[in-house]
């Protein structure tokens, strides 16, 4: 259910605070897809600092052989994991830059300059 071409919302500005009336529906459509945006800009940091460590345990370790996998096998799954780490931080890296972050009220208010960002 789209609510984008209805006008649910009626504001009177009264001074330095404003009365804001919106149906539930719309609220809880645009608090989710705000929520999308923050989650979306957020997304980038979780394999950016798995990167960082895989990055810093190849510069300061030596591999050796242990749980019955050798040195050359543990080597591999770090890179393997590395380069995944990699690719999920441009993925999202690229989703948070086109991610629209936009002003929450004005677009609970319905004004719109928050629908064309």
């Amino acid at each position: 259910m789209s609510l984008k071409g209805t006008s649910n919302c009626r504001s009177s500005n009264t001074g330095p605070g404003s009365i804001i009336q919106i149906s539930e529906d719309k609220l809880k459509l645009t608090i989710l897809k705000h929520k999308d945006n923050l989650t979306a800009m957020d997304a980038w940091q979780m394999p950016l600092g798995i990167l960082i460590t895989i990055v810093l345990v190849f510069c300061t370790s030596d591999f050796q052989a242990f749980l019955s996998m050798s040195a050359d096998t543990w080597k591999a799954i770090f890179i393997i994991t590395g380069v995944l780490c990699f690719f999920y931080f441009c993925k999202f890296g690229y989703r948070s830059y086109k991610s629209k972050s936009y002003d929450l009220i004005a677009d609970i208010k319905g004004d719109s300059d928050s629908k064309n960002k």
